[in-house]
């Protein structure tokens, strides 16, 4: 059995409180063996306990008064004992000098018949803990002479410790169970009989009194609510959450964790307290659960309470809405979040949009650095969430800002009930990019991952964005400090240009690269960009291809390269409005080798057959192999080429379904080899 270590919660049974940070709080308690309620099922049970010395009447309540103070405070607890026998206040878990810390032989009792007695200490770290008294205290706890002592972040800040993930609201649950007989009729000291409990409780209430305000936790949408979970009992709690409030476990016994825990489960021994952040994203239909075991046989529950969410639980969520549009304008992240203990959460930054002054925008940083917060991503369960498909939404455009000085790599992430699935081609953003207008295509044959796309696609629980410049999740450490602003739920295209096709084909020592629109609006041209697969984060601009303006037709474009040493190249093109805005296409790759060149186009492939050409320096045998993104090999050929010279064949694509794809090309008894990636529609 683990020994106890009672904790304390939500006081204000203070007098005279001031709001400054600092200051001497005195408490004023009274101890009484004279109480009773009704419990769920209408037996009336006798209680022990503390209340507010400012009532000399009435009953004790249990739990006691939540005592509530600020880190750095001096807390002084006066004591009126008007019970018979002695009694002590012990501060379970704090830090104090043995004198006040309660314990009877080592400190002092309080007599009984009007005896009086004051503890004090400094409230030194944030946390939750537990008063109780220590004179008989396996008959005088469980008969309820305990409470809540709580001590928020330093000048009273909703924080889960000074400087620490911070909360809208909090709630405090004492767990205990009690034996009737013994509360009815208490035992003597020397004669403990055996302890049976037949009531399970949570702040002193049970089945359907635990829809109390003070119990059944509420909240508005995208609330965070820090549940302070206290074992007051002598049985060991299960508590077991609802997967939609992404429970996060931050604290335990008064201190933070070391690392933040996400789980719906928590197991809460004899004394123990754990600090819980729920958050309230979507509605939540399913009660919380607090089982209680025997200590020594935890496999069946002796009992389970079921915890109601209360009344501001929100049911009417809002979901994703043809153009809808975050402006970012009335300083809120528009319910954008990170998750886990960031340090440096997504901000509203109130200046500095694409509109400067004025023009508020959404800040996503990250550190680079092991632990929480060194990851590239926020994500949205709220406005963004919901059924895509009926509501026609077909792209996000929006407006990004690199300030960083690394290169990003930017997709969306889909998860629902089929899965997730991500951008298969990511946005692209240099260094320092200033304000971009973008546009991520999100049907279906944009995305790749596992499952039904459709499925999730029609039910979108939550929409990330993060850097990561494989289709992957989730995304590599970076340092990254990205601007986002008027992000749109668009229907059908609001490209400038839409491409029909982007290809990039070696040929010989050159890269020719071919493109065509279906349409363009007020379209300048085309700025030809390149970079090696070493020049992380430097495009350079290689020549530029003049638009059509305004077109409705299929318009035919090419660009050839100048000769180029063996290498990959990566290559892109910035189309520029007539206005001087511009934004990127996808990025296209091609290589040019010694002895191998390789491309499959076109690409996307949009019928059953791929079209892959090789370029061979001299008579060769290659091996051709395809691979789906999770490394499984669906295709295996070779051929054998009796002369140098440039070679196509067709592909047979039809049997795979929409996603990315890998196609190696090798030199047979070689290392050399092309890998190709080829996006399927």
């Amino acid at each position: 059995m683990k020994k106890y270590t009672y904790i304390v919660l939500l006081a204000f049974c203070l007098i005279g409180l001031k709001t400054n940070a600092q200051e001497t709080k005195t408490v004023h308690l009274l101890a009484r063996m004279t109480g009773s309620t009704t419990m769920w099922d209408g037996q009336i049970v006798n209680w022990w306990g503390f209340k507010h010395a400012h009532e000399l009447g009435g009953d004790a309540e249990v739990p006691g008064p939540p005592i509530i103070v600020n880190e750095g405070d001096s807390v002084i607890i006066d004591v009126i004992n008007q019970s018979p026998l002695p009694h002590t206040i012990h501060l379970h878990g704090l830090d104090v000098d043995q004198a006040n810390d309660g314990v009877g032989a080592t400190s002092f009792d309080i007599p009984g018949l009007m005896g009086t007695g004051s503890y004090e200490f400094v409230a030194t770290h944030a946390g939750t803990y537990i008063y109780h008294c220590h004179v008989g205290t396996v008959v005088h706890l469980p008969l309820g002479m305990y409470g809540p002592l709580i001590v928020r972040a330093a000048g009273g800040v909703f924080a889960a410790w000074t400087g620490g993930p911070t909360y809208d609201k909090d709630y405090y649950w004492m767990m205990a169970e009690i034996d009737s007989e013994w509360n009815n009729n208490p035992p003597e000291h020397t004669n403990i009989p055996k302890y049976d409990p037949d009531y399970f409780l949570i702040n002193g209430k049970s089945m359907q009194d635990l829809a109390d305000s003070t119990i059944s936790i509420s909240a508005e949408l995208n609330q965070r609510v820090y549940l302070r979970l206290i074992n007051i009992g002598f049985t060991e709690n299960e508590v077991i959450f609802p997967p939609e409030l992404a429970a996060e476990i931050v604290a335990s016994d008064g201190r933070p964790l070391p690392t933040s825990i996400y789980s719906d489960t928590v197991r809460v021994y004899p004394g123990e307290r754990y600090g819980v952040l729920l958050t309230f994203g979507t509605e939540v239909i399913n009660p919380i659960l607090v089982n209680y075991y025997d200590l020594y046989d935890d496999t069946t529950p002796l009992f389970t309470n079921a915890v109601p969410i209360g009344a501001e639980n929100p049911a009417a969520i809002p979901t994703i809405v043809l153009n809808q549009v975050d402006t970012y304008n009335d300083l809120t992240t528009w319910a954008w979040r990170s998750g886990g203990p960031n340090p440096n959460p997504p901000m509203n930054m109130a200046d500095g949009g694409p509109d400067g002054p004025g023009d508020g925008y959404l800040h996503i940083t990250s550190t680079g650095l092991p632990g929480p917060g060194g990851k590239l991503a926020a994500f949205n369960t709220a406005q963004w969430h919901g059924n895509y498909i009926s509501e026609g939404v077909k792209s996000i455009p929006v407006q990004l800002n690199n300030f960083g000085d690394t290169e990003l790599n930017l997709r969306l992430k889909f998860d629902g009930p089929g899965g997730s699935f991500i951008s298969a081609l990511p946005i692209v953003l240099p260094p320092q990019s200033g304000w971009q207008s973008v546009i991520f295509p999100i049907e279906a044959a944009d995305l790749t991952g596992g499952g039904d796309v459709l499925a999730t696609l029609s039910n979108v629980t939550q929409l990330w964005i993060f850097n990561n410049p494989n289709a992957s999740f989730p995304p590599p450490m970076i340092e990254a400090s990205l601007g986002v602003n008027n992000m749109i739920a668009a229907g059908g295209s609001v490209f400038p240009v839409e491409f029909i096709s982007f290809d990039a084909r070696t040929e010989g020592k050159q890269v020719a690269l071919k493109w065509e629109t279906a349409q363009e609006i007020n379209n300048a041209g085309f700025e030809v960009e390149m970079r090696t697969n070493e020049q992380l984060g430097v495009f350079q601009s290689i020549g530029y291809v003049a638009g059509k303006g305004n077109s409705s037709v299929t318009q035919t474009y090419r660009f050839d390269t100048e000769e180029l040493p063996a290498a990959t190249y990566l290559f892109r093109l910035k189309q520029i409005d007539q206005d001087g805005s511009f934004s990127y296409s996808h990025l296209v790759e091609a290589s040019i080798f010694d002895d191998l060149t390789a491309n499959i186009y076109p690409n996307p492939v949009k019928g059953d057959l791929a079209r892959l050409e090789v370029n061979l320096g001299r008579p060769q045998k290659i091996e051709i192999e395809v691979y789906n993104p999770q490394g499984q090999m669906l295709q295996q050929l070779n051929k054998t080429f009796s002369a140098a010279g440039n070679y196509s064949f067709d592909l047979d694509v039809s049997q795979l379904p929409t996603g990315v794809y890998f196609c190696h090309v090798r030199l047979a008894g070689t290392t050399l080899s092309k890998k190709l990636t080829f996006v399927k529609q």
